[in-house]
This record gives structure tokens, C-alpha cells and sequence, in this order.
């Protein structure tokens, strides 16, 4: 393991002026988290700790390195990109069931991976570009492919860089709306309110956009607009209606003042609105905590979402007292098939009765996952089974 202060002194170390080399370079998820909660020396100690972990799974054909960046990287000594992403997909997968242990604690910890090929510094700028992009997509790594990264990444964020300004300017935001079933009366009971982007007639998803959103600092701006519609729409139907929150909008310092001045000002019913957090936010500061707990005192529902696909913390899930645990879609659309995505499925509904909250199964795309959500006692499910997100409320009931 070498511990490198610029990477001059690294390109010089693997002597890659002239040969090609692969590299993998890491990038923790959630030190922002461990740094708040733990301290600057204690989150040094264990990331200590878990670079000690990577060297144990570098294996003997590569070389770790430690950036004062606080990144490391694996390197390897020849250009593979397949053996680079199968070593990667193996750390990950490592690095998924061990922890850490400080001061009796355990604390997970989890990497984004940028993999790239190349010499002198271009190999470590390709990587670093694969990251960035990893993390804009919420993927665990990306590889770097020149000729068609460049071209599709570069071109496309210029693209939807203009096109979040105009849209925004020209009121091109839309709400739609996906129904939420209830499996005991096979009813739609709630909707979920998702963003969707109209460009030339064509209704755009917000996983093309909502990384450079973000990037943007519009994320809070876009999530208002979805809260002012939403509520809007409550105000017609006897429905629920779920609105997805992220950890960037509890950061907005205006954010909660917002939702009460529209609370007040609609005269909605609050109990008829569910606000869906990630299950990351669990692992955030106080000062998050404290703002879920504000709309819950205003009378408002809290949904964990995409519960199961992190490293779900079971214990803090129950501090939030939460209503509704979403089990994510990786599990329950290879429910029918895939034997261990069964048994999450059914730990996480059997926690949430525990714990009094009820389960909502998205992905349902078939009868036979269906079946099988229903089978497991789980309370609602939502998936293109029984309507894709549609521009207005269809409460007809005859989804089934």
C-alpha cells in the first residue's frame, strides 16, 4: 500500500509514462455521514480501517493507493476491463456484508467506483470522469469507454444543462401520477407524484436529468414544484397522494416553512400526504432527523423508500417511527425467480409489521409477483402490473 501526495509521485511509482495501466478508484459513499456523526480524527481512524480492508482484497497482480484526496485506488498492470469490474464487483460485494467496528459500533461502509484504462495522469482523469458519472447515475461504478463516454456524457450534459434552464423558465415540468394498490381490496388507495420533463412532445423520465438537477442546485426548486402540485391534486380526490424527498431539500433551510405555508394556505388534509425519504437519510445528521420529525408533528406520513437496497439500518428505521416502508424494486421484480431477493422481500415485511408500519412492493410488473407480494402479507404494491405513472389521476378502480 503506498500513500501518495500528488500524483506525480504515483505515475512515477508505477513507471506508467509509457505502459498502459487499469484503474479502479474509490470514492466513500457516505464519509460526509461518518464525519458528522464521528469527528474529523475518528472518521481518519476508520477509513484507516477500511483502506485496510481494500489492501486485504488487492490482490497480488495490483498495487493500492491512498490519495490525500481521500480517494484510493487499485491499479493493475495491464489493460483488462473485464477483470477490473469483476474485481470490483467482488470489493463491493465484500465490503456489503463486513463492517467496521469503532468503539463497539459497527458502520458500514460503501464505495463508488469509476474502472478506466490508459497512461501518465489521462488514466486517473478517466477515472475520475467514470466516478463522477457512476455517482450522477446512482450506480456503483462505471467503466470509461473514450470515444462513446466522452461523446454521450459531454453532449448529453450540455443537452439537458439548457434544457433544465428552459423548462424551468417555461413552466415544462409536469407532475405525474402512479397508482398505489391496495392488495386487500385490490383498490388504487394512494398515487405517487413523479417529475417528468416534456421536450418536443416527448415526456422525459427524471433518470435523464435529476444528477445535473442536483448538480444544478435545483433539486429543492424542482421538489417545491412537486409539493405545490401534488397538494393542488389533493385538493380533488379523496386519495393519498405519496411526494419522493430527498436529503438535499431538509438541507434547504426554507424547505419546511414552505411545506406549512402551503399546508395552511391549500387547507389540505395532511394526513391524506406522504412524504418518501431514502433510507440513507437514516445514516444522516441530527439536523435531518429533526426535520422528518417536524412533518410528522405537522400531521404529515413518512415513507422510507427503496428500503433494502443500502446497507438498511433496522434500528434508526424504527427512531422514525415511520408509516410506510417501500421494499425497492431490485428485489421484488425477481421475486418470482430469484431465491435470496424472496427472502429479503419477506424480512423487510415482516420487520415492518413488527414495527407497526405497512409494506408497499414497487416493481409489481407481473401476476406471478402479484401473487406472490399478496402471499407475504405485504399491503400495497405499485409497478407498470397495474398502470405506468399516468398525467392525471385515474381513480376507476379497474386496474385489475
Amino acid at each position: 500500500m503506498h500513500n501518495i501526495n500528488n500524483f506525480k509521485e504515483m505515475f512515477i511509482k508505477l513507471d506508467c509514462e509509457k505502459n498502459h495501466k487499469t484503474m479502479l478508484l474509490f470514492s466513500p459513499n457516505n464519509f460526509d455521514h461518518i464525519i458528522a456523526t464521528y469527528g474529523i480524527e475518528n472518521s481518519d481512524l476508520i477509513m484507516e480501517q477500511a483502506i485496510e480492508l481494500l489492501q486485504l482484497n488487492c490482490p497480488s497482480y495490483a498495487n493500492l493507493f491512498v490519495l490525500d484526496c481521500g480517494e484510493a485506488c487499485i491499479v493493475l498492470n495491464e489493460v483488462d476491463s473485464e477483470k477490473a469490474k469483476y474485481l470490483t464487483q467482488q470489493i463491493q460485494a465484500f465490503f456489503y456484508v463486513v463492517s467496521i467496528e469503532f468503539n463497539k459500533i459497527k458502520i458500514k461502509i460503501s464505495f463508488t467506483v469509476g474502472i478506466a484504462s490508459g497512461c501518465n495522469e489521462e488514466v486517473y482523469s478517466r477515472a475520475k470522469m467514470a466516478l463522477i458519472t457512476a455517482k450522477q447515475n446512482h450506480r456503483k461504478y462505471e467503466i470509461f469507454e473514450k470515444n462513446k463516454f466522452l461523446q454521450s456524457v459531454i453532449s448529453k450534459n450540455l443537452y439537458w444543462i439548457e434544457k433544465l434552464e428552459d423548462v424551468i423558465e417555461n413552466n415544462g415540468l409536469k407532475v405525474y401520477y402512479q397508482p398505489i394498490v391496495n392488495n386487500e381490496t385490490k383498490k388504487i388507495e394512494k398515487f405517487e407524484a413523479l417529475i417528468r420533463i416534456f421536450d418536443d412532445e416527448k415526456v422525459i423520465g427524471p433518470s435523464n436529468f435529476l444528477g445535473l438537477v442536483k448538480q444544478a442546485g435545483l433539486l429543492s426548486a424542482i421538489t417545491k414544484f412537486v409539493i405545490n402540485e401534488s397538494f393542488k391534486m389533493q385538493k380533488e380526490t379523496s386519495h393519498e397522494i405519496t411526494i419522493n424527498v430527498t436529503n438535499d431539500d431538509f438541507m434547504d433551510d426554507s424547505f419546511i416553512n414552505f411545506v406549512e405555508q402551503k399546508l395552511v394556505a391549500m387547507q389540505i388534509d395532511p394526513n391524506k400526504i406522504t412524504f418518501e425519504v431514502s433510507e440513507t437519510i437514516t445514516e444522516y445528521s441530527d439536523y435531518i432527523v429533526e426535520q422528518v420529525f417536524k412533518l410528522k408533528s405537522m400531521g404529515f406520513k413518512i415513507a422510507v423508500d427503496d428500503f433494502g437496497v443500502e446497507h438498511s439500518n433496522f434500528a434508526r428505521v424504527m427512531h422514525f417511527e415511520v408509516d410506510y416502508i417501500k421494499i425497492d424494486g431490485s428485489f421484488v421484480k425477481n421475486i418470482d425467480t430469484d431465491k435470496n431477493s424472496y427472502i429479503i422481500t419477506k424480512t423487510i415485511a415482516n420487520f415492518a409489521k413488527a414495527i407497526g408500519a405497512k409494506c408497499v412492493a414497487e416493481f409489481v410488473s407481473s401476476e406471478e409477483i402479484y401473487e406472490i407480494i399478496k402471499e407475504l402479507g405485504i399491503e400495497y404494491s405499485q409497478g407498470y402490473f397495474f398502470s405506468e405513472p399516468l398525467s392525471s389521476l385515474n381513480t376507476t378502480n379497474n386496474l385489475l
